[in-house]
């Protein structure tokens, strides 16, 4: 997810996760160490991942709404256990900044290491990016 925020020009992000309190605190300083700084942040309170199969997708567009703002540069999903990857691009053109998941930062992460650096259309900002650096 650093080099993806780093690609991306991040300085300040938003965080949203389905899961628990405890789970969105654990990742402030995953984010805050290297640099960046989580000006918002929220959480759905799901009690555990098996759940998050549950959770509608207008909730997951209401949840980003909430956090939102001018002065928030990409907008993070955490939690690989809600497949996005069909708003991703929606997300992008509702919110007009990139919109990231760990699901697809990480798959971009691994085709670019590997040389594959065929753009990805379809899925928001990040998978067009051909490079990690």
């Amino acid at each position: 997810m650093e080099a993806a925020l780093r690609k991306l020009d991040a300085k300040r992000i938003a965080i949203w996760v389905p899961l628990y309190e405890q789970t969105l605190k654990n990742t402030f300083g995953y984010y805050e160490e290297p640099g960046f700084e989580v000006s918002q942040s929220v959480c759905l309170g799901v009690e555990h991942p098996v759940h998050s199969i549950n959770i509608e997708m207008s909730d997951v567009e209401s949840a980003f709404e909430k956090i939102d703002g001018d002065d928030i540069d990409v907008l993070v999903h955490i939690g690989a256990s809600i497949g996005i990857g069909h708003m991703m691009e929606h997300m992008q053109q509702k919110f007009g900044k990139p919109f990231l998941s760990i699901n697809q930062t990480t798959y971009w992460y691994a085709l670019r290491a590997h040389g594959i650096t065929d753009p990805i259309e379809g899925y928001g900002r990040l998978p067009r990016e051909t490079s990690i650096t």
